[in-house]
């Protein structure tokens, strides 16, 4: 069964981290997203924590969150629209996917631009849009 809608967590620096008894980001983000859009669009829209490479590259990142998301929705039988929130990092990964051109390469491929397609926001918390202190 395709969705209309999914909304997509994109986690920072370090992942989905487990700090002490807390989960970060995934469990009760996606949870408290999930009862909030359940409740004002009275319909199911998924929730879903995406992989990333927590440390790597930009480019590696870029390219790795494309291949993930894309599995995603195969996996979901097919995705009308995509709605990106991203943490920190994440933010700029999930920003990074609505850029001209992938960085590293001169395009997007086909496939890359019809998954693309399907990105209708990107909502970002915390994220380093401009660089950060520890890059100095």
């Amino acid at each position: 069964m395709p969705f209309d809608d999914v909304v997509l967590l994109v986690p920072g620096f370090l992942g989905f981290s487990r700090l002490g008894e807390f989960y970060y980001f995934a469990d009760r983000v996606s949870a408290a997203l999930r009862g909030a859009l359940q409740t004002a669009m009275q319909r199911t829209i998924p929730v879903v924590p995406v992989s990333s490479l927590p440390s790597d590259r930009l480019a590696n990142r870029q390219e790795w969150m494309i291949r993930s998301i894309a599995g995603l929705c195969d996996r979901m039988g097919g995705v009308s629209r995509l709605h990106l929130v991203g943490h920190s990092a994440g933010g700029v990964d999930a920003q990074l996917l609505t850029c001209d051109r992938p960085l590293g390469r001169s395009w997007w491929s086909a496939d890359e631009q019809r998954l693309r397609a399907k990105i209708k926001s990107v909502v970002s918390i915390a994220s380093p849009h401009h660089g950060t202190c520890l890059s100095n």
